[in-house]
C-alpha cells in the first residue's frame, strides 16, 4: 500500500489564519512591506501583517531578523531590528558563531522562509529532538505545526506531530500490536488492548446502527427466540435506556428480514429526529454497552451473514480513543471502562512493564492517535476542520481511510448540516488511490472524484440516480459528481488536492 498523504494535509495546517502569537524573546524573519511616522511600521512576518513600532531604523522591501520586545500601551507591538537578514542564518548578536548540525541549520531556513518565531529554548530541544528521529523533514514539519497551532513545544506533542506522519497504515500498526500482545505470555493484562483493537476493526463491518437495534427487535419476536436470549436483549435496551417497542407484527416475516422502514421504526423507538441524526443517536448508544453484550450482538446477528461494509464512524472515532480526553470530563468512570477506547488502554499498558518490542509500538501508536487530535483546529468562530485517520477492511481487503471535515457550527454549538465539506483519501483494493471531495452548500451536494480509472465514470453514471435517490431521502439534493483524472494537465494530483482543500477551505457563502 502507498504512503498516505499526510504531509500534504499537516503542511498546510493553519494556512487559512494562521495566528501566531507574539511573545517577547521571539525572534522573526520579517520582510518590512511600509514605513509610517513615530517608527512605525507594517511587517510581514508569521504568515500575517501586522503593524509595529521599531526600535531601530530600516529600509522598506528588505527582510530583517527582529526580536518581539514588549507592546506598546495601545496593544502595537514592539520590535527591535538585529540585523539584516540576507543569508539562512541566525543572528551572531544573539546566538554567536557556533556551528550547528545540518538538520538544525535546515530548520532555520524553514523557519526564516516561512517568517515563523524561533527562540534559545527552541534551538536547544529541536536539536536534540531533530537528532533523534529518521526523518530529519517530518520532525522539522512538527515543529512548524507546534508554532504555528501555538501548542507547548514540548517532546510530548513534537513526538504526536512526527508520528502522525508516518507512512505505515493505521491498519498495519494495529495489527501489529496485536499480534505482539498475544505473542507475550508473560504480560497478564493484554486482553483490554487486544479486545478494544478487534472492535475497532470490526467496527467498519457491521451493519448500520438502525438495522442493529432493528435486528435485535426481530430476534426479540421470533417464537423460535429462547428466553435466555430475550432476557440478555431485555437488559441490552436497559443500558441503552430505551424501552422495546411492541411490534412484533411489522418485524416478524417470513422471509427473516424486517419491512419496517427506517424512519417508522425510529417513531416506534420515540426518536423524533432524522435519519442521519438517528443514526447518530443510535450508534453513540451501542457504543456505550459492554464489550460482552456487544460480542453477543454481533454472535447473534451476524451469524451465517456476510455483514456488508459500513462505516460506524462514532465507534471507530471513540473505540480508538480519538474523544477520551473529552469523554474522560463529561463522562462516569464506570462508563468510560465499558466503552473500551484504545488511548485510555494504550496509557495503562505504558504504565507496566513491557517487552521492548511492544512499548516501542504502543507508544509511536499513542502518538499517532494523540496527532490526529492536534491536527483538528478552529479556523475561525464558526468553522472547525477535523481530521481522522482509521481502519477500515472488508474480507481479505484492508487500508485505512483519511478524512478532513470543515463543519460549520451554529452560535448554539451544534453543527450546521447544511454546509460543510469533507475530503476522504483512501487506497481502494481495485480503484486504488481515491481522492473523494465532497461540498454541502445548502444542503446541496457537488462531488468531485480524483481517479485514473477510465471505467469509473461508467460506474458512476450506473449508481448516481441511487445516490440520489439516496440522498433525498435525507432531505438532500445531488447536483454534480465530476470524475477528474490526476494525469490531466487541468487537474490536481492526490496531495494537491488535499492542498487545495486546505488553501480553499470550506466556501460557506449563500
Amino acid at each position: 500500500m502507498k504512503a498516505m498523504p499526510i504531509e500534504s494535509i499537516i503542511r498546510n495546517i493553519g494556512r487559512l489564519n494562521p495566528v501566531i502569537e507574539l511573545k517577547p524573546g521571539q525572534i522573526f524573519s520579517g520582510k518590512v512591506l511600509a514605513l509610517y511616522p513615530n517608527d512605525l511600521a507594517q511587517v510581514q512576518l508569521a504568515g500575517r501583517k501586522i503593524n509595529a513600532q521599531l526600535l531601530t531604523g530600516l529600509t522598506r522591501n528588505e527582510n530583517y531578523w527582529l526580536q518581539v520586545k514588549s507592546s506598546t500601551s495601545g496593544g502595537i507591538p514592539v520590535l527591535e531590528v538585529l540585523e539584516q537578514n540576507k543569508v539562512n542564518q541566525l543572528p551572531a548578536q544573539i546566538f554567536g558563531n557556533r556551528k550547528n548540525q545540518p538538520a538544525i541549520q535546515q530548520m532555520f531556513k524553514n523557519l526564516s522562509n516561512e517568517r515563523l518565531p524561533i527562540t534559545k529554548e527552541l534551538i536547544t530541544v529541536a536539536e536534540k529532538w531533530l537528532t533523534q528521529m529518521p526523518s530529519v523533514d517530518k520532525g522539522i514539519q512538527a515543529v512548524k505545526t507546534m508554532l504555528i497551532k501555538n501548542l507547548p513545544v514540548t517532546e510530548a506533542i513534537f513526538k504526536a506531530l512526527y508520528h502522525v506522519q508516518d507512512s505505515r497504515s493505521l491498519t498495519s500498526e494495529l495489527q501489529s500490536l496485536q499480534q505482539n500482545i498475544k505473542g507475550a505470555t508473560t504480560y497478564g493484562g493484554e486482553s483490554a488492548v487486544e479486545k478494544v483493537i478487534s472492535r475497532v476493526l470490526d467496527a467498519t463491518s457491521r451493519n448500520t446502527a438502525i438495522e442493529t437495534v432493528k435486528q435485535l427487535m426481530q430476534l426479540y419476536s421470533l417464537p423460535t427466540t429462547d428466553s435466555q436470549s430475550k432476557l440478555q436483549i431485555e437488559n441490552i435496551f436497559r443500558t441503552l435506556d430505551m424501552k422495546i417497542p411492541y411490534m412484533y407484527q411489522e418485524l416478524h416475516t417470513h422471509s427473516g428480514k424486517t419491512q419496517i422502514s427506517d424512519e417508522a421504526f425510529l417513531k416506534e423507538l420515540k426518536l423524533n429526529m432524522s435519519l442521519p441524526k438517528g443514526e447518530l443517536y443510535l450508534q453513540q448508544k451501542l457504543s456505550t454497552i459492554s464489550t460482552e453484550q456487544l460480542n453477543w450482538i454481533h454472535e447473534q446477528l451476524n451469524m451465517n451473514k456476510t455483514p456488508k461494509p459500513h462505516l460506524n464512524l462514532i465507534e471507530i472515532v471513540r473505540g480508538l480513543g480519538l474523544t477520551f480526553e473529552h469523554d474522560l470530563i463529561n463522562t462516569q468512570l464506570g462508563e468510560l471502562k465499558n466503552q473500551q477506547q484504545l488511548k485510555s488502554a494504550l496509557l495503562e499498558l505504558l504504565s507496566q512493564e513491557l517487552p521492548g518490542s511492544i512499548k516501542d509500538r504502543a507508544e509511536v501508536l499513542l502518538h499517532r492517535l494523540t496527532g490526529q487530535q492536534l491536527l483538528h483546529s478552529s479556523e475561525n468562530q464558526s468553522i472547525t476542520s477535523l481530521f481522522y485517520q482509521f481502519p477500515v477492511h472488508f474480507k481479505e481487503w484492508e487500508s485505512d481511510v483519511m478524512m478532513r471535515w470543515d463543519l460549520k457550527k451554529e452560535t448554539s454549538g451544534e453543527i450546521d448540516e447544511n454546509f460543510s465539506r469533507i475530503l476522504f483519501y483512501l487506497d481502494l483494493q481495485f480503484l486504488k488511490e481515491t481522492v473523494v471531495d465532497m461540498n454541502v452548500q445548502n444542503r446541496i451536494i457537488s462531488v468531485r472524484i480524483i481517479n485514473e480509472s477510465e471505467s469509473l465514470k461508467h460506474h458512476i453514471s450506473e449508481i448516481k440516480p441511487q445516490l440520489k435517490d439516496a440522498l433525498e431521502k435525507i432531505d438532500y439534493k445531488l447536483s454534480t459528481v465530476k470524475i477528474e483524472n490526476p494525469s490531466e494537465g487541468s487537474t490536481l494530483s492526490f496531495q494537491t488536492g488535499l492542498q487545495d482543500m486546505s488553501s480553499r477551505g470550506v466556501d460557506l457563502s449563500i
